[in-house]
């Protein structure tokens, strides 16, 4: 059964701003940014030690290697995930912006000026809000102390609501009507914006999600990705989900929340003391027995199942 407008209104806001909700957007859309913040320091940090040593610097190569290459992956991931243009609801059902606008696209018929107001709990006529204000003024005009109770005098934002749905149905405020609609052109240029993240979505597709075959590879003209084009798209994914919620939900979002005092912390303290060296050579030797153990039992742990169908 289709969701009513207000059941799908609801699941608009926990898709874009559920904090409970790890895969909401803006939860996506923090955690790639804050990983960048760390990320960014990492990247300081190399860069000071080359200067300091060019011929011979003190990193180890490695865990930089590694260090490098997941964050670029889970940053492309997350770029694919919030672009995914599949549905909201049903057992696939995702929260990302491409699934979002899709969603809103279908509705966009029923979110009438009207409905809009009606899911904000606010009227459509404010006139009687703004008369009953003045003549509480008028009856106070000798108080010393007058005051207003704001939440029952606020017409303003019922004002900037109708404002806003202006902006988004494309009419001017002296022609406005109940049964204004979302113009298309909104929603084509939300898209617009989307489609730059494309390339970052080629190469997860390609590369990261999938283990393509160079036939399959062999059709994107140029499979690189760069680490301004990861951050660009944390930009553009940011400005829209920012839009959305802002015309829909009347609220905006900080894409980096205020760190935590342990943000700064222990950056000048090395994993290992000089006198633990030799652990790094424990471990590595008890994981490479492990995986040695893996070649010597493989034909034999995959007859025992296929014996045992």
């Amino acid at each position: 059964m289709k969701p009513s407008l207000e059941e799908a209104w609801n699941c608009w806001k926990n898709c874009l701003s559920d904090y409970h909700e790890d895969n909401s957007i803006f939860s996506q859309i923090t955690t790639m940014v804050w990983d960048t913040a760390i990320y960014r320091v990492i990247l300081k940090g190399r860069e000071l030690r080359w200067e300091e040593n060019p011929e011979k610097t003190q990193i180890n190569a490695e865990l930089h290697n590694f260090i490098d290459r997941n964050y670029f992956q889970s940053q492309c991931a997350t770029v694919r995930r919030l672009v995914d243009k599949s549905t909201m609801h049903g057992e696939y059902g995702v929260y990302s912006l491409g699934a979002l606008i899709n969603d809103i696209e279908n509705r966009k018929g029923e979110l009438t000026r009207r409905a809009f107001l009606d899911l904000h709990s606010m009227p459509y006529d404010y006139s009687e809000i703004q008369k009953r204000e003045r003549d509480y003024i008028f009856a106070r005009g000798f108080d010393e102390n007058p005051s207003i109770d704001p939440s029952e005098f606020d017409w303003q934002k019922i004002e900037d609501a109708h404002s806003q749905f202006d902006q988004l149905s494309g009419v001017k405020s002296e022609e406005r009507s109940p049964d204004d609609r979302i113009k298309q052109q909104v929603i084509n240029g939300l898209r617009a914006q989307l489609s730059k993240c494309d390339p970052i979505m080629k190469h997860v597709d390609k590369y990261i999600a999938h283990s393509s075959t160079p036939e399959s590879r062999s059709t994107i003209l140029d499979s690189r990705v760069t680490l301004a084009q990861v951050w660009e798209a944390q930009r553009i994914l940011f400005e829209i989900a920012n839009f959305l919620r802002g015309i829909l939900f009347l609220d905006d979002n900080m894409p980096l929340p205020v760190e935590s005092y342990s943000f700064y912390i222990h950056w000048d303290k090395a994993l290992f003391r000089e006198n633990e060296q030799n652990l790094v050579y424990e471990i590595h030797k008890i994981y490479h027995e492990e995986t040695k153990n893996w070649l010597a039992e493989s034909e034999k742990n995959v007859w025992k199942v296929i014996e045992e169908l």
